[in-house]
């Protein structure tokens, strides 16, 4: 079995016990999971399955990542003057965006016809990011940037004016939006981490009463890693992190031998993917049907890149 093969079975495999795991704590224990959590793993395998299945020519990736982009780009306008009524608050417009905002980015160190789009896109989807107030999305997508921005800095021959142009559009935003900046400051104020280390011990607590398989407590531990524990045990998380271990040493081993486009569509989908990982440390970001759903899409991208690497 080749290693993108490997990688695709791996990430089924994960879903697959995660759905098992899950379904039969549902039906068996009275303070288990809701069913919308069952859905939204079922939905992720389905959404994983069609994305290689429609997604495989490169014309067609091209249209749907323009398609992506101006999808992405609406949410976060309509977003940034409707703060918190399409998700259950504020920050959660962040942490989808966190998923998005690396690519249009990366897609403009490719100088084609479309880079001024990719451009544009950056801005308003890093407008949504501000006028959500999340300090984690605002966090986890500049570490993921410059994270990919230095394993990859020889190929993306990163200059002095690209660091001194980014500055220069973070400040911008500052002054511009300066109430929206205001607001993301202030949440670094006080107790960043709020109540979550009381929830992570408690989640940890029950964590140890079954290990293996988890007990399907319905709790928001405000961290994806936890949460699995908590509803489905060591296996499934174990499974989990082996499927991010082979994501990221096969994509990263596999990019140099991408033609131009393909690199920098999939150093922006591992951005905004890593990004959505870290931000998951302090948030509960796959639980959420918006978040999980829209993960496992960028996977699928992913995936389907590796493939077309000729």
């Amino acid at each position: 079995m080749g290693e993108i093969k490997k990688l695709n079975f791996y990430a089924f495999a994960f879903l697959f016990v995660y759905l098992i795991i899950v379904g039969i704590h549902y039906f068996t224990n009275s303070v288990s999971l809701n069913l919308n959590q069952l859905i939204v793993i079922l939905v992720s395998i389905v959404i994983l399955f069609l994305s290689q299945i429609l997604l495989k020519k490169r014309r067609i990736i091209n249209l749907f990542i323009i398609f992506y982009m101006v999808v992405a780009s609406l949410i976060s306008i309509y977003g940034f003057f409707h703060s918190g009524s399409i998700f259950s608050y504020g920050p959660d417009l962040g942490k989808l965006l966190s998923l998005v905002v690396p690519i249009p980015l990366f897609l403009f160190f490719l100088k084609d016809k479309l880079k001024w789009f990719y451009l544009f896109s950056f801005i308003i989807l890093l407008a949504g990011v501000f006028a959500s107030g999340s300090r984690g999305a605002f966090i986890s997508i500049i570490s993921s940037i410059l994270l990919i921005s230095f394993i990859e800095k020889k190929k993306l021959k990163i200059k002095r004016k690209h660091i001194i142009y980014s500055i220069l559009i973070i400040i911008i935003f500052f002054l511009i939006f300066s109430g929206f900046s205001f607001k993301l400051l202030s949440t670094f104020k006080g107790n960043i981490l709020s109540d979550r280390p009381e929830i992570w011990l408690n989640s940890f607590k029950l964590i140890r009463q079954k290990v293996l398989f988890g007990n399907g407590v319905s709790l928001y531990s405000y961290d994806i890693y936890l949460q699995i524990l908590l509803e489905a045990g060591l296996v499934v998380f174990v499974l989990f992190l082996f499927f991010l271990y082979n994501l990221f040493k096969i994509s990263l081993n596999k990019l140099s031998k991408l033609k131009r486009y393909n690199y920098f569509l999939l150093i922006g989908l591992l951005s905004g993917t890593l990004s959505f990982l870290i931000l998951g440390l302090i948030e509960h970001s796959l639980s959420g049907k918006y978040f999980a759903l829209l993960f496992w899409l960028n996977i699928g991208l992913i995936i389907n890149l590796l493939k077309n690497e000729k």
